[in-house]
């Protein structure tokens, strides 16, 4: 958009030279419209909740950016899994140093910056795929890089009260916009994503994504996971565990606070169509013959 087109449109007249289209034209009937492509799933918990196991059980091709070097150990539930994997976190060449000058001296440190721009770079190698699961395993760790990187480069001020630097409120706003450009060139791919994140509690003690607060604004599906022990049957003071998953927030229609035990992709759509059959397509990729609107 020209810096003309901008200005006219914030001032609510059309750019100059330019023609008015008609609605009829810019606009369908949403009947004609395309249903989305893929189901969108943010699945978030403690450790050892389910969280890539789930992700691993959606439809192949999987393509996986991992932060955690956690996926590899999973391969042995999906021996014959068409699995693509994107080791993300990369650690400093050398050993770094702060603002100050002073070297961080501990066995693994990571570079947020390569790793930020090793996603980058597979957002937009994977706008070629059709199909199958992008799987961001985990957004914790991209929004912590984020974080990192602000704290590396973020303009700061500082205090009259303490003298101490900080960095300035507004800064923290382009960190925001980031990770959301970033989740954004995932969503618009033709396929399913399933997006994890680890789990923090509020001022209120509820559970919510440790990552950017509009994570959950980006999916379809939000899902909180959690490890539950249950005692064995006959075996006084011995438990096992079932993982529990609970659907937060569902964008088709309201089944917040359904469960489901041991949460796999075919359970999620057997469940969910089973309590309306009409969205049965929500689980199947269409591939657009359009453009991206992006591009």
């Amino acid at each position: 958009m020209s810096a003309e087109a901008l200005n006219a449109a914030m001032k609510g007249t059309p750019e100059p030279n330019s023609t008015v289209p008609d609605p009829t034209v810019l606009f369908k009937n949403i009947d004609d419209v395309e249903e989305g492509e893929g189901l969108k799933v943010l699945l978030y918990g403690k450790p050892e909740s389910g969280k890539t196991y789930t992700a691993l059980s959606f439809p192949e091709p999987l393509h996986v950016l991992s932060t955690e070097f956690g996926v590899k150990k999973l391969r042995h539930h999906f021996p014959d899994k068409d699995i693509k994997l994107l080791e993300c976190n990369v650690p400093f060449a050398a050993k770094p140093t702060d603002r100050k000058g002073n070297v961080i001296d501990t066995p693994f440190n990571t570079d947020p910056e390569t790793s930020l721009k090793r996603i980058e770079a597979a957002s937009f190698a994977l706008e070629k795929i059709k199909g199958g699961t992008v799987i961001i395993d985990s957004a914790s760790d991209i929004w912590s890089w984020l974080s990192l990187y602000l704290g590396n480069v973020g303009e700061r001020s500082v205090s009259k009260k303490t003298g101490e630097e900080y960095i300035k409120g507004t800064e923290w706003a382009k960190i925001n916009e980031a990770f959301r450009i970033l989740v954004n060139r995932f969503n618009s791919l033709p396929c399913h994503l399933v997006i994890t994140a680890r789990e923090k509690e509020d001022l209120e003690g509820n559970k919510m994504p440790k990552a950017s607060k509009d994570v959950e604004y980006f999916v379809d599906i939000s899902i909180h996971m959690e490890k539950m022990p249950r005692p064995i049957p006959g075996q006084e003071g011995k438990f096992t565990h079932i993982r529990r998953a609970t659907i937060k927030k569902c964008r088709y229609q309201s089944m917040n606070n359904l469960e489901l035990t041991d949460l796999t992709f075919d359970k999620l759509k057997d469940k969910i169509t089973e309590l309306d059959p009409t969205l049965a397509s929500i689980f199947k990729v269409k591939i657009s013959t359009e453009p991206s609107v992006l591009t």
